[in-house]
């Protein structure tokens, strides 16, 4: 009896990986992403990684990692593999050169409006880089087969949001557009896409800011504590990979957008 109970769990388990497996691999036609940018700028690239948080996934060095029991790639394999309009569809669409989809939790839903210049820019950052061994860490186990056939892990295609499209520039400091934009790249991941956060998790970013002047938002964008010397969590993670390499005008210009916000 124990014996049949075990064959059939290995059963049920086998079938179960299997379809996670085959729901792995399926395929989507995909089409050229246009790219109105010939070439990109590796030290913009370079800058871009950082305060957009591909190294707070990635690696200080995007050499991968783990997370969630989930293998994080390595970023520095895939200047030679993929074009700059290859990465541009990974991070609008969620799909990589063969047109299978990139698996939950790369936030590409985000990053739908990355201007051609911003792509452009990080893949000959990454391009510039020397390949570095895949960091370690992710479980041996086949969690990414069991995950998608439970329905716990989705492709990142399904949660594009559709009729987004991306210019060719993007916005600097100044430019009217830029608030909006740099906020979408970099802060709607945790504080959603209006900024007005996540219920039980993250709070509206206009509220928040009422406490904060510009010497109390420069302690917490520089070193991710509050004016009272607080750590904030994910907040102080995201200030000490992401923010603190805002460039002055960056930081001023987020400020000021920030404080314009309505709050509740």
């Amino acid at each position: 009896m124990v014996a049949l109970l075990g064959f059939g769990l290995c059963v049920a388990i086998g079938t179960v990986w299997g379809l996670g497996s085959w729901r792995a691999g399926q395929k989507t036609a995909t089409l050229p992403e246009p790219m109105a940018v010939a070439r990109g700028d590796a030290g913009r690239g370079a800058h871009i990684a950082r305060v957009y948080g591909c190294v707070s996934c990635h690696g200080a060095d995007l050499a991968g990692g783990a997370m969630e029991g989930l293998e994080v790639p390595n970023l520095t394999a895939l200047g030679e593999r993929y074009t700059a309009s290859d990465l541009a569809r990974a991070l609008r669409r969620g799909l990589r050169p063969d047109g299978t989809a990139i698996m939950w939790p790369m936030v590409g839903k985000y990053l739908g409006p990355m201007a051609d210049e911003d792509a452009a820019d990080l893949h000959a950052y990454l391009a510039s880089l020397p390949a570095r061994p895949q960091t370690p860490g992710a479980s041996a186990l086949p969690v990414r087969p069991l995950a998608l056939a439970l329905g716990v892990l989705k492709p990142n295609p399904l949660f594009a949001r559709s009729g987004e499209g991306a210019s060719a520039r993007a916005p600097r400091p100044g430019d009217p557009a830029w608030g909006a934009y740099f906020t979408r790249m970099a802060c709607a991941e945790c504080h959603n896409f209006d900024l007005s956060g996540l219920p039980g998790e993250t709070p509206a970013l206009a509220d928040v800011m009422q406490v904060y002047d510009w010497p109390g938002f420069v302690t917490l964008t520089t070193t991710g504590r509050a004016p009272d010397g607080r750590t904030l969590g994910l907040m102080t993670d995201a200030s000490r990979q992401r923010l603190r390499h805002l460039t002055e005008p960056e930081r001023r210009a987020l400020f000021d957008y920030l404080k314009r916000l309505p709050s509740a």
